[in-house]
């Protein structure tokens, strides 16, 4: 019932006030009558975030190695070089990484709507879904880490040379990290 009122919650369809009560409300809906897309967000799991991101964020990398000016080539190398110096403080290091790395990807396309779409994604995943990442995923270790910041480097290097497929493919691989750690501990969970 709790998880029933709190996926209703964050629907929108009730208001869940403590020590008063829960009271059904309208749900927030967009213009065309379907779900803000934050919200829509906040009911997926991190595998489908996780996945989304993949899909998504591919494609930007591939962009920004056509479009990224050394404005922005500066930015991701700033943001990896932040990556780096915080292994070992989660908390800023999760920032470098999703807040700053990603969305600076993203900037480098010079596509608002691709920034905003990312930023979305990242926002989620830091928000939602570090807990589950470091206690229940075991993510976030300095050696994890240090293989996160080496593959954000061969990606800004692809984006860097034009090299837009390679680009994607490394940033396969530097997302893959998360994921590969949460099918492993699924798999464990099924033994």
């Amino acid at each position: 019932v709790r998880e029933a009122i709190k996926t209703l919650n964050v629907m929108g369809y009730v208001d869940v006030q403590h020590g008063r009560g829960t009271f059904v409300v309208f749900p927030i809906k967009d213009s065309n009558g379907g779900m803000d897309v934050e919200q829509a967000l906040k009911l997926n799991s991190l595998s489908d975030v996780m996945n989304a991101r993949l899909v998504i964020e591919c494609a930007v990398v591939e962009m920004a190695a056509e479009l990224a000016k050394d404005e922005d080539l500066e930015e991701i190398e700033r943001c990896i070089n932040a990556m780096d110096a915080s292994v070992g403080d989660m908390e800023a290091w999760y920032d470098a990484d999703l807040l700053g790395f990603h969305v600076a990807s993203a900037k480098a396309t010079h596509n608002q709507t691709l920034v905003e779409v990312c930023k979305t994604l990242c926002r989620r995943v830091r928000d939602e879904h570090i807990t589950l990442m470091t206690q229940a995923l075991d993510h976030y270790t300095k050696d994890n880490c240090r293989r996160a910041v080496q593959a954000a480097k061969v990606v800004y290097q692809r984006i860097k040379a034009g090299d837009s497929k390679g680009a994607s493919f490394s940033l396969r691989q530097h997302l893959s990290i998360v994921l590969d750690h949460e099918h492993v501990k699924k798999s464990d969970s099924f033994i």
